[in-house]
């Protein structure tokens, strides 16, 4: 039986709570299943907006980019202060970027925000967050890096490799206006909020996504759910969803 593992997200809070506790996998293993819109419905509305807002974000984010390539045959400035040049390439669709593991019989699918083609003809994946990176962003960390490695195991397997680095590219609200012009902060069509960019290198560790990929099919496998890691938020919700549906 093919088993298909989207929404990244769910999954990877999955993985990382495998990981973190061994003796105490979640349970929410199954808000990954295709089609099953159990972690949107569990959703408050104001949630989904939010998320949406974000994703705005991430999205003219990436066009700015591409868009700067196409006029200056480069990258914007930024990119050259982290030291990273390269050509965007054109992002796949879901459908496209995804891969079967034959010894999980899994298929996992997920799109990165953007992968660069490098001057030596590598790749690097990047995932746009924004964020401020702060103590909080760095315990998300883990999770981010299983992300990426999912992206980049992917890529490698589809059109994009061999993938030589990944990264966050953290874009930061400067929502302080300190010594700027105030003019520079309004216009005549409303105002004018600056987004620093700062870049967190992920270390891609191909093995760490087929151990990831075996432990969800072993926990899949089982006749019943596991017991849930204490405190689970996530398994909280599930359940209440679960009780309001029985």
């Amino acid at each position: 039986m093919l088993w298909a593992l989207s929404g990244f997200r769910s999954y990877l809070r999955l993985c990382q709570s495998i990981l973190a506790a061994p003796g105490h996998p979640t349970s929410n293993l199954y808000l990954s299943r295709p089609k099953q819109s159990a972690t949107v419905a569990s959703q408050p509305a104001c949630l989904r907006r939010l998320c949406s807002f974000f994703a705005s974000i991430d999205a003219y984010t990436k066009k700015v980019v591409h868009q700067y390539f196409e006029k200056y045959n480069s990258l914007p400035v930024c990119f050259a202060n982290f030291g990273v040049f390269g050509k965007p390439m054109k992002i796949p669709s879901p459908k496209q970027f995804k891969i079967i593991d034959r010894d999980t019989d899994i298929m996992l699918t997920g799109v990165p925000d953007e992968i660069l083609l490098k001057p030596d003809a590598s790749y690097f994946v990047i995932d746009y967050k924004t964020a401020r990176f702060t103590k909080t962003q760095d315990q998300l960390l883990p999770m981010y890096t299983v992300q990426l490695n999912a992206y980049a195991y992917i890529a490698e397997r589809t059109c994009y490799g061999p993938v030589s680095q990944l990264g966050l590219v953290y874009c930061e609200p400067i929502t302080e206006v300190g010594d700027r012009p105030i003019e520079t902060c309004t216009g005549d069509k409303g105002f004018s909020l600056d987004f620093w960019a700062k870049l967190v290198n992920v270390a891609y560790t191909p093995d760490s996504v087929k151990a990831y990929l075996k432990i969800a099919r072993q926990i899949h496998s089982l006749p019943q759910p596991p017991e849930s890691t204490p405190g689970c938020s996530n398994c909280k919700s599930l359940d209440n969803l679960v009780s309001l549906l029985s």
